[in-house]
């Protein structure tokens, strides 16, 4: 529901923290994240009596799901609606929106190790540009965050007019959703392209209003799913096909019915995307000239609220955030859409990160 993004994101103006601040005090119980898996992010309640997100770990060795894994190594709460999940090397990166933080951790135990909030408003996600450098998405503020890799700082701003969400790097480009015009009074309908080497803005493509997924497939063509405004009932989502060479548009497909948020997902060769819509979830190779007629996976049942699919077998991952009140669900359904797992997580899963 956008009003939960909405009241979760608003906390990130109540909170201020000390920027890049040692967690050393408290009594610690890593956990072992060194394996290969999936991270589930579970966003926790926000509003005005927040309840802590955190994350879900799925071992793929043990094929056993451990939640609450940030609690269990730090011995405090993460705090409400962490919103994305970035690996740099030995570290994780976790964006938590609410409290306008980054947590820096671990990768191998979950271990936090400083925490950033120096500029931060509302973060939504980061992206790594080099082994030096990532971008960090505000849509509390317009632009992007300069994050240097070795020193933990924000060190610079990208001015674009629009705040962003969802980034994309492809061959020296960013690629940039701007999503939400909350926050920042301007029209919310474009994909801005940012030049890394200059780090500025060299262009801006327009699709439908509310680009929120981004994909990009085998032949670095650019997939972008808008939900159009849930709220207008006068407009359907758009899947957009963008080339990033030319920057033009290259495919529209109109989707049949309104979709709350934007479900998105390509697999692991970038031959085959898949995308929710009308209580379904759909397949569709990337040289389509059309969408597909036939569901995949029946989703009628549930609140779904992410999509990913798992790079190296092709899994599909769908999360349930049920209610939005109580702990949710992850479905993982093969690439033929067979159930093959169901996993109880936390408050709100959203997205899942592969490593």
């Amino acid at each position: 529901m956008k009003s939960l993004k909405t009241i979760a994101i608003s906390l990130a103006f109540a909170t201020t923290f000390f920027a890049c601040k040692k967690d050393n005090d408290d009594p610690k119980k890593p956990v072992d994240t060194s394996t290969s898996g999936a991270f589930i992010l579970c966003e926790g309640l926000g509003g005005a009596t927040p309840i802590s997100g955190d994350l879900s770990f799925f071992n793929f060795d043990s094929n056993q799901v451990q939640n609450n894994i940030f609690l269990t190594a730090n011995n405090r709460d993460l705090g409400a609606t962490p919103s994305f999940l970035m690996l740099h090397g030995s570290h994780a990166y976790v964006v938590v929106n609410g409290l306008a933080k980054i947590e820096k951790l671990n990768a191998q135990n979950f271990l936090s190790e400083s925490v950033i909030t120096n500029n931060l408003i509302s973060p939504r996600q980061m992206i790594k540009i080099n082994e030096n450098k990532a971008y960090i998405s505000d849509i509390g503020k317009e632009g992007l965050h300069v994050f240097d890799l070795n020193t933990d700082q924000i060190i610079g701003h990208i001015s674009t007019g629009k705040s962003i969400e969802a980034m994309v790097l492809h061959e020296g480009k960013v690629f940039a959703g701007n999503w939400a015009n909350w926050y920042v009074n301007a029209p919310n309908n474009t994909i801005q392209v940012i030049d890394v080497n200059t780090q500025t803005l060299i262009d801006s493509i327009v699709v439908t209003e509310e680009p929120e997924a981004m994909v990009l497939d085998a032949n670095n063509k650019l997939w972008v799913l808008s939900t159009a405004g849930y709220l207008n009932p006068d407009s359907m989502p758009v899947l957009t096909k963008i080339n990033t060479s030319t920057l033009q548009i290259e495919q529209t497909f109109k989707l049949p019915a309104k979709t709350m948020f934007a479900l998105l997902a390509i697999d692991g060769n970038g031959q085959t995307l898949y995308y929710a819509c009308n209580g379904s979830v759909y397949s569709m190779s990337i040289t389509s000239a059309s969408l597909p007629a036939t569901p995949l996976i029946d989703i009628s049942t549930i609140s779904a609220y992410g999509i990913a699919v798992n790079p190296k077998n092709g899994d599909i991952y769908i999360s349930d955030a049920k209610d939005y009140t109580q702990n949710g669900q992850v479905f993982v359904y093969s690439s033929t859409g067979i159930l093959k797992k169901t996993m109880d997580v936390g408050i709100v899963p959203s997205k899942v990160f592969f490593k």
